[in-house]
């Protein structure tokens, strides 16, 4: 892993946090993670097309009620995965190995060389990444008529993205790596379809270059901020 070569005594615990973040590593946490996240706020826009909720019509337009959803999904996602994060972060420094970072200390991961800065950025940005992704499956919601499809919409645009990936890395990746330069991790921009580099920036190809994470979170970030642009 990034970054654990010569690692002190007190720091296995931080890192072990990163790699529970490692879709390749933890792949059953990812799966739950897309399996619920259409079930706690996106459903309810399915609901209101089924007539539950058509009394609010009455006093917002179709539009504002959207807007109002969309806003709610992304809170609500921000602050969810924000408190698991720091739950889990709480666990590994009480039950595993006590976190002690420092401002002169240096990593190699996702997003800088100091470990306080990437720390804070990685709950921060992949908190928004979570927000976004919830706020994209509640557009989504708008336009499946099947309830069960509904519920497993996450899980469903995970699978799809993870087969749909080595499709374009198989032709995209050759012909970019001739004239991109080596410093630019070609592998993670063209990973944009796949929703983990919104909650996980940077493990999918974390060993392709430095500082992956702002690679693969800006792509994916682009792509699903484009498919909700044009579903709304």
């Amino acid at each position: 892993f990034p970054g654990t070569k010569g690692v002190q005594p007190g720091n296995f615990g931080i890192y072990s946090f990163y790699i529970l973040f490692d879709m390749d590593t933890f792949i059953f946490f990812f799966a739950s993670i897309f399996i619920i996240a259409p079930n706690i706020v996106s459903i309810k826009l399915y609901q209101m097309k089924k007539g539950f909720l058509n009394f609010l019509f009455m006093r917002i337009s179709a539009k504002q009620y959207l807007n109002k959803a969309l806003l709610q999904s992304f809170i609500s996602g921000f602050f969810l995965f924000l408190t698991v994060e720091l739950t889990i972060l709480v666990i590994m420094h009480f039950f595993y190995d006590p976190i002690f970072l420092s401002l002169t200390q240096e990593t190699n991961l996702y997003f800088s060389r100091n470990a306080v800065y990437e720390l804070i950025l990685f709950l921060i940005i992949s908190s928004i990444g979570f927000g976004v992704f919830l706020a994209f499956l509640t557009c989504l919601a708008a336009f499946i008529k099947n309830e069960y499809l509904c519920r497993s919409s996450g899980i469903i645009i995970l699978i799809a993205a993870m087969l749909l990936y080595p499709l374009i890395g198989s032709t995209i990746v050759p012909f970019l790596l001739n004239y991109i330069p080596k410093n630019i991790p070609v592998r993670s921009l063209c990973s944009f379809t796949l929703p983990t580099n919104l909650i996980s920036p940077g493990t999918t190809f974390e060993k392709e270059a430095p500082y992956t994470g702002w690679y693969s979170f800006i792509g994916s970030l682009l792509f699903y901020g484009i498919l909700l642009f044009y579903m709304y």
